[in-house]
């Protein structure tokens, strides 16, 4: 378990007192695996959990054959609320090029091992198990991962709880997402949309937004589909021009020179800019997790956003 802390020390309410920037922070993974168990979770949720070992440690090698990104979740609500009568289920998803969200429904843990994986190469993930079926609404996986970092479960919790209830079926707690100091943070499927802070209701616009294939551009950690310099430009243009459609931005690096990165971003009405992204160390330093040493983390920030007249060469 994690150290004991105060609220004082707890690593999101530093983060907040600091104002530290969340643009540019989410993890980037483009597939995902999410998958419903309700027992135990270690820090590692994936493999330090009371599955079978040799199970999980054949999931973590599929997983990481082909680029997928695993989480758990639980139905939110208390402890005694979450068993599930039989089977299990699963969500499987893809944020780019093309998005997509089947729903599977697993009779015995030992059925992930026999998905169709290729499927998620080749885009077709409907044709990774029998059960699969096309979600025809957004899921949101809210991070509550008490074992990872207390912020977590004491801000992630009663949003899947509260959100839950009215949305039923549709939201989760979940895995470790990366920035507990930005709890409560969540993660929308497909959209890949990751986000920053929030509370009761934010979080329903979030996952009203992702209904019309929207974000928010000001609670974004950033899209998922990419690297963290392409995401602080996609939110710097998107803010700038007041831009929520998932499709409405699309960003691309052109080139790396020690801390800067440039990226062209187009946006869906034809109009491009480069903007230049420094990375740096933020100070003063504070805690990335609840019970670490203090840190300097990584920040990404547009120093310079060009208009181009023209496709860049």
């Amino acid at each position: 378990m994690t150290e004991p802390v105060t609220d004082e020390q707890r690593c999101a309410i530093r983060s907040l007192a600091l104002a530290e920037p969340h643009a540019a922070t989410a993890g980037p993974a483009r597939r995902y695996l999410v998958i419903e168990h309700s027992g135990a979770w270690g820090r590692d949720a994936v493999i330090e959990n009371d599955l079978d070992d040799k199970l999980t440690a054949a999931l973590k090698h599929l997983c990481d054959q082909h680029a997928v990104k695993a989480l758990m979740m639980r139905r939110p609500g208390r402890v005694a609320d979450r068993a599930h009568a039989s089977g299990r289920t699963v969500f499987a998803a893809t944020v780019t090029p093309h998005r997509a969200l089947v729903k599977l429904s697993l009779d015995d843990p030992d059925d992930l091992l026999h998905l169709e994986w290729d499927s998620f190469d080749s885009g077709d993930l409907l044709a990774l198990h029998t059960s699969a079926v096309t979600l025809g609404e957004p899921v949101a996986l809210v991070c509550a991962h008490a074992k990872r970092d207390r912020c977590c479960a004491i801000g992630g919790r009663p949003i899947a709880a509260d959100l839950g209830r009215e949305l039923p079926g549709l939201v989760w707690e979940c895995s470790h997402l990366g920035g507990h100091r930005f709890s409560p943070t969540a993660l929308m499927l497909p959209l890949g949309a990751v986000y920053a802070r929030l509370d009761g209701g934010t979080a329903r616009e979030m996952y009203d937004a992702a209904r019309n294939s929207e974000v928010i551009p000001h609670l974004l950690r950033g899209l998922s589909r990419y690297e963290r310099p392409l995401q602080a430009a996609d939110i710097a243009i998107r803010t700038m021009h007041s831009l929520s459609g998932i499709d409405a931005v699309t960003c691309t690096e052109e080139y790396v020179d020690c801390d800067t990165t440039g990226v062209v971003a187009r946006t869906s009405t034809g109009r491009m800019f480069r903007c230049g992204v420094e990375t740096h160390r933020l100070d003063p330093a504070r805690p990335e997790s609840c019970g670490k040493s203090d840190a300097h983390p990584l920040s990404h920030t547009v120093t310079s956003i060009e208009e181009l007249s023209h496709r860049p060469g």
